[in-house]
This record gives C-alpha cells, sequence and structure tokens, in this order.
C-alpha cells in the first residue's frame, strides 16, 4: 500500500506564512499595531527651572502624550497617559500604552506635563490663581520626537520646554523686622490662558487678579515664588507683601522687567520693621487674665462661673480663652440669648473703629468637642463678630458675622446682603486651631470704597488664603454722628435647643492699615 509523505517543514512554513498574510490583511495604514509598546526617554530643558524642583522628575509624574501620523497627519492617538519613577523614562499601562503603527508609517509625538486627565479637545487650561503647590501648574510640552516608526531602533526622547515664567524673591528682614508668617500678594496678574497640544500655542491671559505667592522659609529669609504667564512688559507691576506685626509694604518690579516662557527670573529685598504704633491690640492671654491685661475689655455678662475660663495651651502661647454657652441654664443668658462673649466697646481708642479706618483683625479659633449639625434647625451661632453697637435713634447692623452653621463656616454680612459658606465641612478641623484674618477698610453706608476681606490659615497650612472678599460698599452699618460705635466680640452667641457649646480664642489683634 502506497503512503504518501509528509513534509513537516514544508507544512511549518505554510502556517507561518498564512499566519504573516492574515496580519497584513487586518493592519490598515496608520493604525497602531499591538506589538512592543512604545516607551520614552526625556529631558528637561536645562535653561528652564519653573517646575517645583527645578529641571528633575518625581516619582510618579505623568505626561500626557499624542501621537499623530507623520507629516502633520491625523492625531491616532490623544492624552495617554505615560509616567516616570524618577529616572526620565516614561512607559503606560493599559489602554493607555501605545504602539507603532503594523504599516511601518511613521508618526511624531508630543507631549506635556503635568498630566490632566480630561482635556477640551487638545486644550489645556492654565489656572495660575493657585500657587500652594507650584509643581501642578507647571506646564512643559515636548514636540521634537518626530518621524518614529517600528523600525526605530531607540526609543524616542521627549525634550520639554516650560510654557511658563517663575519668579522668585529672597525676603530679608531689616532692623529686627519679623518675617515668620510673612504673606506676599502679585497684584493684578492674569491668571487663565489656554494652550494648544496640538500647535504648541499659548492665548492671551484672562482673569486679572491678585495672586498669593508660594512662601517657604529658608533659614533667615522667606522664599516666595510664583509661577506666572508670559508677559512681554512687567514693569510697574507690584507684588504687596504683609509683615506679621500688620505693616504693608508695596514693591515694584523695575523699568525693563518681563516674563519670558521657560525663565527663572530672581530679586533680593530686603522689608524694615514699620512703628509699634500699628498694632493696636494683642489679645494673647499670657498674663493669665481673662481681660488680658486690659480693663476695659468686656469679657461677658453671662453669669455662669464657666461661662468664660482660661485653658492651656493656648494657639501659640500658654494660654486661651474658653466662652461657653449650655442651652435652658439661665447662667449662660445675657443680652437677650444665649450668648458668653468678650467685646472691645469700652475699649477707647484702640478697640473701636469708624469710617475712614482701615485695620486688619487677627484671631485664632478651636472649637471644642463641637457637636456636628444632626437636622433642622440651622442652629447658627456666632464666634466672631464686626459689631456696630445701636442706640435709641437707629437700629445699627452688625457689617460682619463669623458663624458655624450646619457643619459649614459662614460669613453673614450686614443686613444678610451675602450669606456665604467659605469652608462647607469644618468637622475634620474640630479641636484644631484655625486662624483668621480679615482685613477692613471701614466708609460710611453712601461711601462705597469699602470693602472686606476674609483670609483663613487651617491647621498645618503656613500661609492665609482668601476665601472671601466683598468690595466697593459702605461697610459701617450705622452713623457715627448719632453714636454709633464700631468694635469687635468673640466667644458664643446663639444656641439650638439641647446643647452645649465650648469654643477658644487666641491671639486676637487690631492692626491699623493706614
Amino acid at each position: 500500500m502506497n503512503k504518501r509523505l509528509i513534509n513537516p517543514v514544508a507544512t511549518l512554513l505554510y502556517a507561518i506564512l498564512f499566519l504573516v498574510a492574515c496580519q497584513k490583511k487586518d493592519a490598515r495604514a496608520g493604525i497602531p499595531g499591538t506589538g512592543s509598546v512604545i516607551r520614552f526617554t526625556s529631558a528637561v530643558d536645562d535653561k528652564a527651572v519653573t517646575k517645583a524642583n527645578g529641571n528633575t522628575w518625581d516619582t510618579n509624574d505623568s505626561i500626557g502624550v499624542f501621537m499623530n501620523a507623520a507629516p502633520g497627519g491625523a492625531n491616532l492617538a490623544a492624552n495617554k497617559r505615560y509616567t516616570t519613577t524618577g529616572d526620565g523614562n516614561f512607559t503606560a499601562q493599559g489602554g493607555n500604552a501605545l504602539s507603532y503603527p503594523e504599516d511601518g508609517s511613521s508618526v511624531n509625538f508630543s507631549a506635556y506635563y503635568p498630566y490632566q486627565p480630561a482635556l477640551a479637545g487638545s486644550i489645556y487650561k492654565i489656572n495660575l490663581a493657585n500657587q500652594s503647590n507650584p509643581q501642578v501648574i507647571d506646564l512643559m510640552y515636548s514636540s521634537n520626537a518626530t518621524n518614529f516608526s517600528k523600525a526605530s531602533t531607540a526609543n524616542p526622547s521627549l525634550n520639554f520646554e516650560h510654557q511658563l515664567a517663575r519668579v522668585t524673591l529672597t525676603v530679608q528682614s531689616g532692623n529686627g523686622a519679623a518675617l515668620d508668617g510673612l504673606d506676599a500678594v502679585f497684584q493684578s496678574l492674569n491668571t487663565q490662558a489656554d494652550f494648544n497640544l496640538a500647535s504648541g500655542s499659548l492665548s492671551a491671559g484672562t482673569a486679572a487678579a491678585d495672586v498669593p505667592a508660594n512662601v517657604t522659609i529658608s533659614g533667615a529669609t522667606q522664599t516666595v515664588t510664583a509661577i506666572l504667564l508670559p508677559l512681554a512688559d512687567a514693569a510697574g507691576k507690584k507684588v504687596r507683601f504683609t509683615l506679621p506685626s500688620g505693616s504693608t509694604y508695596t514693591w515694584t518690579f523695575p523699568a525693563g522687567a518681563k516674563f519670558e516662557k521657560g525663565k527663572s527670573y530672581n530679586y533680593t529685598i530686603t522689608l524694615q520693621n514699620a512703628t509699634s504704633s500699628r498694632l493696636l491690640m494683642d489679645m494673647n492671654y499670657e498674663d493669665g487674665m481673662l481681660n488680658g491685661g486690659i480693663p476695659d475689655i468686656g469679657v461677658t455678662n453671662a453669669t455662669a462661673a464657666d461661662a468664660a475660663y482660661l485653658v492651656s495651651p493656648g494657639a501659640t502661647g500658654n494660654y486661651a480663652i474658653a466662652h461657653k454657652i449650655v442651652y435652658g441654664d439661665s447662667g449662660y443668658y445675657s443680652d437677650g440669648s444665649w450668648r458668653s462673649e468678650s467685646a472691645t466697646a469700652a475699649y477707647k481708642p484702640n478697640g473701636r473703629f469708624a469710617p475712614g479706618d482701615v485695620r486688619r483683625y487677627e484671631f485664632s479659633v478651636y472649637l471644642k468637642d463641637w457637636t456636628p449639625w444632626v437636622t433642622e434647625p440651622i442652629h447658627e451661632t456666632n464666634i466672631f463678630q464686626l459689631k456696630v453697637s445701636g442706640n435709641a435713634e437707629t437700629n445699627s447692623g452688625v457689617p460682619l458675622q463669623m458663624r458655624v452653621a450646619r457643619n459649614a463656616l459662614r460669613l453673614r454680612y450686614v443686613d444678610n446682603e451675602r450669606v456665604y459658606n467659605f469652608l462647607s465641612d469644618v468637622r475634620p478641623y474640630y479641636n484644631q486651631w484655625i486662624h483668621f484674618r480679615i482685613d477692613v477698610k471701614w466708609t460710611a453706608r453712601t461711601d462705597l470704597t469699602g470693602y472686606i476681606k476674609t483670609y483663613m490659615k487651617l491647621p498645618g497650612e503656613n500661609n492665609f488664603k482668601l476665601v472671601d472678599e466683598r468690595t466697593n460698599y459702605g461697610t459701617f452699618a450705622g452713623d457715627p454722628s448719632i453714636g454709633n460705635i464700631g468694635y469687635i466680640k468673640w466667644g458664643l452667641y446663639g444656641l439650638q435647643e439641647g446643647l452645649t457649646r465650648i469654643v477658644y480664642h487666641d491671639d486676637i489683634r487690631i492692626y491699623k492699615l493706614n
């Protein structure tokens, strides 16, 4: 019986050819294949140091990568996330990993940092209003990696260039000026722009605003840093410094100043200590007295023995004052409400204010074992007031009340003209010190040049941040000609049925700013 001989080598060759034929049939021109994934090396232009850590990468830094058909062809992949371990080599996982087109066609790459998961097409939205973490606003861009294909023997190298400018001010102390707690604000600069990742172009800046800078301590100096939009002419632009003493200083950029993309600008500034007469009141309770050693400070009109008492430690020293109210106990009821507050009404003139005054008020608050809000009613509780007294002839208003409302911190302006929750959930900060600063230009109700600006510094933060401002209106809710006086109050006012509340206050200061 004849047997047919089968050549195993020929059979294998046929199978391989069949597989290759199928692959070619499925591979369309310009479509990424499924072969080895693309990896990138990188470099950062050594002339640019606007990245938070200079021209080096950090662990888990991520970039967004685009792949286009070359030359100048259609987009094949957009905003793929690639990550580095810190060595400048970038890889991707899963659906983010890119492969070259199987047909051997060439592609171009562009990339940007820091990565944004959601883009409006190819538009990267720049917003520089918040400078607390420079690394997340430090835009870099690369478009140099061109004409790569599956035949390329080297990984594409992305050469990133910074698209923004960095300004660094080294602030030194003159004649003993205390700098710890320094605030610095770049005034009236554009904060928003669009960067087109397809063309590498930057739109004109918009949304001019005052930009609080990032301030860090370096020995005896303070380093003020801001990442800014390019500006052809920065001469005359200003930076306002505020010392812990309350005194302010404005520094102006010199003639010829400009902010070019990818460049760093460094200036050294010396701030002098202002006269101590600017500090009108410093209530730190370190003398162990409820009135802070100032006889004209009213402590409380509540009669309970513990309606006001000292606690230790304070926000920055040995002591702070505590105010307490208990619903239903007459010992905590005074001035027509459940109330226990200290006040400066009788402290003349330093504890009072009137139209024409420009003042800064600072204080620290500690919500002691605060009872969280559960259900209605809201039960707002005042913890600080800028107060204007009434009399028999007029019903004055309260320019500003700071309240705990539900679980939020709220500002309530005169006649409820503005009610704003500036911290939606205060519960994470119970039993911790929260610090506040309020700047006010006091004007008559008919004088629309006044303002109230409120700043907050949460536990763990180094700088005060603006949380609300109301400008261009008359701030003094009364009439001094008929006896209305302005003063401040701190403590507790207002309580829901069945509750007991305690609040600590410390470092209550009043500064004269004019």
